[in-house]
Order: C-alpha cells, then structure tokens, then sequence
C-alpha cells in the first residue's frame, strides 16, 4: 500500500512539475502583440456574451414564430446559460490560437476549451428538443400527446449521447472499438435484463398504437382499472378509483385485454321499466310514447341514426309488465352522464305517475281453493255409526 501510494504521489508530482515547465516556456516565449491581441480577443467575447445570447434567443423566436409554436421561458432560460458559454469557449479557443502555445499541456487545454464548446453546443440542442415537442403538439392530428412526450425523451437520450460520443471524439477516443465493445457487453446486459427490454417494447407498442392516453379511464381485466397518470418507459402509473397509485409494468398492460372508457363517443343507458298487470293498453302507449317523445326532444341523448333508440313493450313478466328504455346520452364524463341519467328517471316517474298506472315490484300471489272435504285422509270427516 504504501509503495502504491508513494508511485501515485511521484506521478502526480511529475505532472506538476511537467506543467510548470510548460507554463515557463509558454511565459517566455509570449510576444507582448500577441498576448495583448489574444486578451483583447479574449475580453471582447467575454463582454459580449449577453448580446450573443440574447441574439441568439431572438432568432430562435422568430423561427418558433415561423413555425407555429411559442418558446417558453424556461427554454429560454435554459438556452442563455449554454450560449453564453459557447461564446466564452470560443474566445478562450481563438486566444490560445493566438498565442500558438506548444506541448502537451497546451494540446490538452485546447481539448479542455473545445470540451466545454461542445457541450455547448449539445446543451443547447438539448433544451431545443422542447421546441421539437411544441413543434408536434402543434400538430394535433398527425401526432398524440403521448407521441410527443416520448419522441421529445428519445430525442433527448440522442442527444446526450451524441453530445458524449463527441467530447470522446475531441480527446482522441476511438468510438468504434468501444461500441464494438459496448455491444458485447450489451448482449449480456441484454439477458439479464429481459424484463426490462420487454416492458420497453410493450411501452412502445402502447404509445404506437394508441391503445390510451395520460389522463384516460381504462380497464385492465384482471391488472387494474383506473385513470392513467403517467407512461413511463418500464411502466405506467395508473390511479385507482379508490385514489391509490399502482404502477403497472408495460408488459401486462400490453398483453391484457384492456377497455378504454375515455375512448366512448356516448354512454349507454339500458334499463327496464316495469309496471303493474292493471295497467291498461292505452296507458302502456301513452307512457311508451311520452317517454320515446322526452327522449327524442332532450339535448342529452344522441339521436338517431348517430345511435339506436328504443322505447318499447318489451316483456310479459311474471309479475309486471316491462318497457325497454335503450338510449345514449352525448356526455361520456360519470358526474355529467349521471345527471342524464337522474333527469330521465325523474320524467319516467312523473309519466308513469301522471298516466295513472303504478310501477311493479317482484311478488307472488298464491291462490287457495276452498274445499269441504279437502284434505288428508285421516281428517276427512266420517259418518257417525248407528249404535
């Protein structure tokens, strides 16, 4: 241990005194022309990095403008930082030029300045990936919300990525080996990560073909039922009507059969009214057409042919008579097709009521028949002997 520590210490020690031997020669080997035009250089990009990034926004306004979208202040305040830099790294890049500095310290702080411009660069590119998002939802008909969130987050780990590949680029790193590499290995990854790569795939599948959205009411059989609250790439966040949050894995949402409410143009309402055997035929159409009248005349409810109606006698049951009320109302939301529903209800009763029929209830009716000599054996009554 302690040899290893005293190599560390002697190599670091090394480079130390390399870098000041390099900083010497640099200091003697300065021509005051040059020094005095590179810090000249250097100060006028330091000074007008503001305006650079303010231009810089502005431009971008205006494309956004072209374009059809809006950039918001949170782009705008993500931009300034990365322009400001690229502008600072660019001086420091043309100063060093300026001064022709030689070694390997000199080459390894160019690559430091060019690090920082390319990162830059990506940072930018990066925050841009919003106005990429702005750009599709001003598309509503080509591409979802949900689209969207996904493209913008693919776009992003693009970019990210691209933007390290580069920084690797500038230090002299080779890519090709490393990737070679990286796919070895990522045939590995692959194997133990299985789950993973499968709800990834089953995630894509559910935003490709639209199956539902943030915000939309599903029903999973036997996985969960509730409103959809965010789509993650491994799972998605469901909140139960009970409002707990269950995260389901993309996989089993993919592979169930899954109901989505949200997706209904109206809701159904069947139900079936019943009414008492003493109610007479001209009451029974007297309350079907009242009812078929309300109905027809009621903004609440589709019309035909865009849904079935039916107003019915529907059944001869074994304690009323039933009438068949089949209709649709144009709300889909529960609080507003519940209201539909109540003020249907309410006119059914007060028709039936004003028709002067009565509504039925399951009963039976037993009937007795008299008999004088009905009975069991034993109590049939006998005639008294004659003593």
């Amino acid at each position: 241990m302690n040899g290893s520590s005293e190599f560390q210490m002697n190599m670091f020690t090394q480079i130390l005194n390399d870098l000041f031997s390099d900083v010497v020669s640099w200091v003697n080997l300065i021509e005051p022309i040059r020094a005095a035009i590179s810090l000249a250089v250097i100060s006028l990009f330091w000074l007008f990095r503001h305006r650079f990034a303010t231009l810089t926004i502005s431009i971008l306004r205006a494309a956004s403008r072209l374009l059809g979208i809006e950039v918001s202040k949170k782009v705008e305040t993500s931009i300034r930082p990365a322009a400001e830099l690229f502008v600072v790294c660019l001086g420091l890049l043309i100063g060093l030029n300026i001064l022709s500095f030689e070694g390997a310290a000199a080459l390894n702080l160019r690559r430091i300045v060019i690090s920082f411009l390319v990162a830059s660069i990506f940072s930018g590119l990066y925050t841009s990936c919003d106005l990429l998002s702005g750009l599709l939802r001003s598309k509503p008909s080509r591409q979802s919300t949900q689209n969207v969130i996904w493209i913008n987050k693919a776009a992003k780990i693009v970019t990210v990525v691209a933007g390290i590949a580069a920084v690797l680029k500038v230090w002299g790193v080779d890519i090709g080996p490393l990737l070679t590499g990286m796919g070895v290995a990522g045939a590995a990854v692959a194997l133990a990560a299985q789950d993973l790569f499968k709800n990834l795939f089953a995630g894509i599948t559910n935003v490709s073909e639209k199956r539902f959205r943030i915000g939309d009411w599903i029903v999973a059989e036997g996985v969960v039922e509730g409103h959809v609250e965010d789509m993650d790439y491994r799972s998605t966040s469901v909140r139960r009507f009970d409002k707990a949050l269950v995260h389901v894995p993309n996989a089993d949402l993919a592979n169930a059969p899954l109901v989505n409410f949200s997706s209904m143009t109206c809701r159904r309402i069947y139900w079936k009214v019943c009414v008492t055997y003493r109610t007479t035929t001209k009451q029974l159409s007297t309350i079907r057409s009242a009812i078929e009248k309300f109905i027809s005349e009621s903004e609440d409810f589709v019309q035909p042919p865009e849904a079935r109606r039916l107003v019915c006698i529907d059944a001869l049951s074994e304690s009323s008579i039933e009438i068949l009320v089949y209709c649709f109302t144009r709300a889909t939301e529960l609080g507003e097709y519940k209201a539909a529903q109540e003020r249907l209800a309410l006119e059914i009763k007060k028709i039936v009521s004003d028709s002067g029929s009565k509504f039925a209830f399951p009963s039976r009716s037993i009937y007795v028949e008299e008999a004088l000599d009905a009975g069991p054996d034993e109590f049939v009554p006998q005639k008294k002997r004659k003593q």
